[in-house]
């Protein structure tokens, strides 16, 4: 993501097993994108990018393309429901699907995860 402040496996809060496979923030610090990769379970990526809607703006599932294209036509009713974006791994990334803003961040929890990581971005250390 240009521009963006880009993390891989990070732990969103201490004690907390919600780890995204991809956390991005925009270089204002205002908006969350995370991203679920998996290779071929769509249920237990939606599981889990389910949980992401809590903090984040724009949540993605991410499937190599032929997957990609099955998880659209057999799961796109709950995509769209949730707000889901869907991409491809392979062989370049694309998007398929865009994600539409959650309606449901809790504005506490975002704003406490934005703060820790402009925090770490500006002292230019590692998080955690």
């Amino acid at each position: 993501m240009r521009g963006y402040y880009t993390f891989v496996e990070l732990m969103v809060f201490k004690l907390s097993k919600v780890i995204p496979d991809i956390l991005a923030v925009d270089p204002n610090f205002s908006k969350i994108v995370t991203v679920e990769v998996k290779l071929n379970n769509f249920k237990k990526a939606f599981w889990q990018a389910w949980t992401y809607l809590s903090f984040s703006d724009y949540v993605y599932l991410a499937f190599p393309e032929h997957y990609a294209h099955f998880a659209i036509k057999r799961y796109r009713p709950i995509i769209k429901k949730y707000g889901l974006g869907i991409i491809t791994l392979t062989p370049k990334v694309k998007i398929l699907m865009r994600s539409i803003p959650s309606r449901s961040p809790d504005k506490k929890l975002k704003h406490a995860l934005l703060h820790k990581i402009r925090e770490r971005v500006l002292k230019g250390a590692d998080l955690p």
